[in-house]
């Protein structure tokens, strides 16, 4: 059964398996162990030669390539007779049957020219008549030779055409005129070289043989595997060929979610940070005592993104004392509110006087759709500044 066929057909091929279906229908449960043994075969010297030439031992590695392809080679007319792509040898042409009756009247006339007929001949029988006779004989004789081999050559082309080669019955099983030119490349190539006995007598040619027989052999197993799969086996590869498939969409759809949707939830950024224990993260954990702080002595600002964007009527902000050592604080700051892509309100603020227990601090918004709160620190308490919490309802 041919596979060929558009990029579709060919997928649907290689899910539903349908010509392994069709040709396990065919072949008989001997015939396909056979099959499965020779390929076996094949496949194990292939790997062998892969081993060998990989491990500079190239001269024997080549040999095992050659047998493993012309093993392989040679499990297709197997296939061939066990899936009815052949058709046993046809009984003798007419011609042949013809030809084997004249000869067979001809030694029986032979056969009746006795010795005692020829006593029995008188003298006078002059040396033109048995020239003649002679003649007669030989060109029986060619005639019948004649037609021997005629009938003989068409009953030999007729089983050529009953029984068609390994090149037919691949286009049959479905190898694309690529591959399969590939392989008579390959068979040609080792049919006109000679195999070297040592690696130091290989060449570059054999180099390239040894390619072209790796390539031609996995065409020709591709082609018969089908045929040697049990229903079982169908089955299973069946299974896990959707299985590996499906696996393999869902994890890509999952990995297309993640990288195209748009987060969700709060992100908090900053222009800078005093060290690893005081993140910008720290102003949206919920935790009073946990703060962002900035470098000494420095400006800055923090940032909160939200996703999808919110209606904020109040913002709140908790300022920053830097606990066990009550050295930092913000004293001014600005808000940036911003909305659908814009800069929708911004405030300056103190927040006075440092106090170790700072307490919150509200900002009446009112504002739809913010997607960015920041806060720039214009101005700090003693060391630095540090900001505890930006919460808003």
């Amino acid at each position: 059964m041919s596979t060929t066929g558009t990029p579709s057909n060919a997928i649907k091929e290689y899910f539903l398996l349908s010509d392994a279906k069709a040709t396990s229908k065919k072949v008989t449960e001997d015939a396909r162990s056979a099959l499965a043994r020779r390929l076996g075969i094949a496949r194990q010297r292939a790997e062998a030669a892969d081993a060998l030439w990989s491990n500079g031992h190239t001269a024997e590695g080549l040999r095992l390539a050659a047998q493993a392809f012309e093993e392989t080679l040679d499990a297709v007319p197997e296939l061939a007779v066990a899936a009815g792509l052949s058709q046993p040898e046809p009984p003798p042409a007419p011609a042949a049957v013809e030809a084997r009756d004249a000869e067979a009247a001809k030694d029986s006339e032979s056969d009746s020219d006795s010795p005692a007929d020829s006593d029995s001949d008188t003298d006078s029988d002059s040396d033109s008549d048995s020239d003649s006779d002679s003649a007669a004989d030989s060109a029986a004789d060619s005639a019948a030779d004649s037609a021997a081999d005629s009938a003989a050559g068409a009953a030999a082309d007729a089983a050529a055409e009953a029984r068609p080669s390994w090149a037919s019955v691949l286009q049959v099983r479905g190898l694309s005129s690529g591959r399969l030119a590939d392989v008579r490349e390959a068979h040609q190539a080792l049919t006109a070289t000679s195999l070297p006995a040592l690696d130091a007598e290989l060449e570059a040619s054999h180099g390239e043989l040894f390619q072209k027989l790796v390539t031609a052999r996995r065409h020709v197993d591709a082609a018969l595997s089908p045929g040697a799969m049990t229903p079982r086996e169908i089955t299973l590869t069946q299974a896990s060929r959707i299985g590996f498939t499906a696996l393999v969409a869902a994890l890509v759809a999952v990995g297309l979610y993640f990288a195209l949707r748009t987060p969700t939830g709060y992100e908090a950024t900053a222009s800078a940070r005093f060290g690893p224990d005081f993140p910008p993260r720290n102003v949206i954990d919920d935790d009073h005592a946990s703060e962002w702080l900035l470098p000494d002595r420095s400006p800055g600002w923090v940032e909160v993104s939200l996703s999808p964007p919110e209606r904020i009527e109040t913002l709140k902000l908790l300022n920053g004392h830097n606990r066990h050592y009550n050295d930092r604080a913000v004293q001014e700051y600005t808000v940036e509110v911003y909305a659908n892509g814009e800069l929708a309100r911004t405030i300056e603020a103190t927040f006075g006087e440092f106090q170790p227990r700072p307490q919150f601090v509200e900002h009446a918004l009112g504002i739809d759709d913010v997607e960015r709160v920041r806060v720039n620190v214009t101005s700090w308490h003693r060391t630095g500044a540090a900001l505890a919490e930006i919460d808003w309802e």
